[in-house]
Parts: C-alpha cells; sequence; structure tokens
C-alpha cells in the first residue's frame, strides 16, 4: 500500500522519519495521477498526508478528488494527516471528511498526533499533525 505525501514547500524528513515509505507530492495534477493509478492497478493508498498550498491549487482539492473517486471506485479510504502549521486548515479538512461520512454512512475518528522534530530553522516547537482514520 502506498503512502503520499502532499507538501509543495517540505520535505517529507520536516514530519516524518520513515522517508523512503512515503512519495512526496508537490501538486494537485500529480496526486490526481498517484490516486488514478493506485484505483486502476487496484493497489489502493494506505495513508495521505495533506499539506494545504501546493504548486497548483490546495490540499483541499485533492481531498474533494480523493473522496470523489473513493466513492466512484469502492477504494478504501485511507488514514489522513494534516501536516499544516495553521489549525484552520485542519478544520477545513475535517470539515470534507464530514462531508464523505455524511455521503457513505462510513465512520471516521480524528486523532492528532503532536510534531515534536526539531531542525535548525525551527524556533519553537508549534507543529501538529492530525490523523484521521476509520473506526
Amino acid at each position: 500500500m502506498k503512502k503520499l505525501y502532499v507538501d509543495s514547500n517540505r520535505p517529507v524528513q520536516y514530519n516524518y522519519q520513515d522517508v523512503n515509505n512515503w512519495t512526496p507530492i508537490q501538486s494537485v495534477t500529480e496526486f490526481k495521477k498517484h490516486i488514478d493509478e493506485a484505483i486502476n492497478l487496484r493497489t489502493g493508498v494506505d495513508t495521505i498526508s495533506f499539506e494545504h498550498d501546493l504548486k497548483d491549487g490546495t490540499g483541499i482539492q485533492c481531498l474533494e478528488y480523493l473522496i470523489d473517486k473513493s466513492m466512484e471506485s469502492g477504494m478504501p479510504f485511507p488514514r489522513i494527516y494534516i501536516h499544516s502549521e495553521m489549525p484552520q486548515v485542519y478544520l477545513k479538512f475535517e470539515n470534507m471528511c464530514d462531508q464523505y461520512t455524511r455521503r457513505t454512512n462510513k465512520q471516521y475518528v480524528l486523532e492528532d498526533r503532536k510534531s515534536t522534530r526539531l531542525n535548525s530553522s525551527h524556533l519553537v516547537i508549534s507543529y501538529a499533525v492530525f490523523c484521521l482514520k476509520k473506526k
């Protein structure tokens, strides 16, 4: 199963230690290609970690595409992490996932995972990663 890291500004190692397990994606176009491939090859996607701002759009556009394709194809909905530094972004993703839940009657539980990894560019620990997983 695939793990997709959707962020056009930060590398995978900024948020995760298991760098080799993630496929970095920097655009909505690239995200759509990977989702379509996972559906066509029936490999699925296990986990997606989203940032909001991308080169050619937003993580919300990616999530909308994922929801539509998941419902259309029957592909299981993956675990979702939000690695944005802005709390309001998390709420936008949560609202989108709530819409998926209402449309499919599939329940998900929202968890948060605090990231305390520091590198030389961090002045303080103020970064949170949130997780959405199937109940």
